[in-house]
């Protein structure tokens, strides 16, 4: 399904966005502007939750910054937890890499990646659009400023030290989007632009003892697919189980029954289902399971399959910020020093409009 050099690209594109720092680039352009370091956050964030593929380790990483940063300009700690995790999570529907779970489906329903793409980019970025906006609002509300200018790094020398590293990413969508190649294949390519980027680097700055470590991300490549490789493993013998018996068919005949006629009733019964299973597995196991069981009855009113199967993996990711166990969320909360329950209250206040909009894109995706 999906290769083991996917990952390798994932952990690659981790040490190079190190380099980078997506944060000081999004500190260079947000920082000066109301609440600077919670829009920081929220555009951090994004671009980092693309390539972590985990919302818990996109907090844990990013939210180690940005959160004491919203706190020292006047975020109130529930605030600057619940920002991060909104922000983190809302970086795996977020192409054009959105994890592997993105991948999977383009897998599971026999089309090509960039049909999924397609069909989750103006979700995605509305998603940031409400999320920034209600940033904005909330630092209005409190009357809060932006960063001291002499905090801000400057954007010239952010983008002059690190373009070249976005240039594998420009390389990964033209590969998907133009060309049309597997992920496999255009992640490939990636891998082997970062290295030799990588290796410029090390060799301009004669740090030549560094380069045996590009190998070593091979092996960190290694064990981030190992989870999800264990953990879809496990899923697919759930998946097997359910096909075998048919309880796969009966409880998606169940759902369409209880639901009756109703989209919107059918959706809610769906995105419970969807969060409740989200709560205790990875996106990507907890998407391959619902595929089987929820995604189905959508389908069978009607709801084109990408749409039916982006519902599923959207309350999937949003079981991060869902009580009672909201683990990005609970993150957030032990860096901020907040009580976790209050975080992910806020936190689904936050992203309230992430629970509405992907019914409006199963109501534009009725076949």
């Amino acid at each position: 399904m999906f290769d083991i050099s996917a990952y390798c690209y994932l952990a690659f594109r981790e040490l190079s966005f190190q380099s980078i720092s997506v944060l000081t680039l999004a500190t260079s352009i947000f920082g000066k502007f109301r609440g600077g370091p919670a829009k920081v956050a929220v555009v951090g964030s994004a671009l980092m939750g693309t390539i972590s593929g985990s919302a818990v380790a996109n907090v844990a990483g990013t939210g180690c910054i940005t959160i004491p940063l919203m706190k020292k300009t006047g975020y109130d700690s529930k605030s600057a937890a619940a920002i991060e995790a909104v922000a983190s999570s809302g970086g795996l529907i977020m192409p054009p890499i959105m994890g592997a779970a993105a991948f999977v489906m383009s897998e599971f329903l026999g089309v090509p990646y960039l049909k999924i793409i397609v069909a989750a980019i103006i979700p995605a970025l509305l998603y940031y659009i409400a999320v920034f906006v209600a940033v904005d609002c909330k630092a209005a509300r409190m009357g809060l400023v932006g960063m001291p200018k002499e905090e801000l790094p400057n954007f010239k020398e952010v983008i002059k030290s690190g373009f070249k590293f976005i240039i594998p990413l420009l390389i990964l969508t033209y590969l998907i989007v133009v060309v049309m190649s597997s992920p496999q294949k255009a992640a490939f390519w990636g891998i082997i632009s970062i290295i030799v980027i990588h290796a410029f680097e090390l060799i301009k700055n004669k740090k030549y003892g560094e380069l045996k470590g590009i190998f070593d991300i091979f092996e960190e490549g290694s064990k981030q697919g190992l989870s999800i490789i264990v953990a879809c493993a496990c899923a697919g013998i759930v998946v097997g189980v359910i096909s075998l018996t048919g309880v796969g068919f009966m409880l998606s005949g169940a759902l369409v029954e209880i639901g009756g006629q109703n989209l919107f009733l059918l959706l809610f019964i769906t995105m419970c289902t969807s969060i409740v299973l989200g709560m205790g597995l990875p996106v990507t196991a907890c998407y391959i399971i619902l595929a089987v069981l929820a995604a189905p009855a959508l389908v069978n009113l009607g709801v084109n399959p990408i749409a039916a199967h982006l519902f599923v993996m959207y309350f999937g990711v949003l079981s991060g910020i869902t009580p009672p166990v909201a683990l990005a969320a609970y993150v957030g909360a032990g860096i901020a020093e907040a009580k976790p329950m209050a975080v992910s209250i806020e936190a689904c206040k936050i992203g309230i409009v992430a629970f509405i909009l992907h019914s409006i894109k199963i109501n534009s995706g009725i076949q």
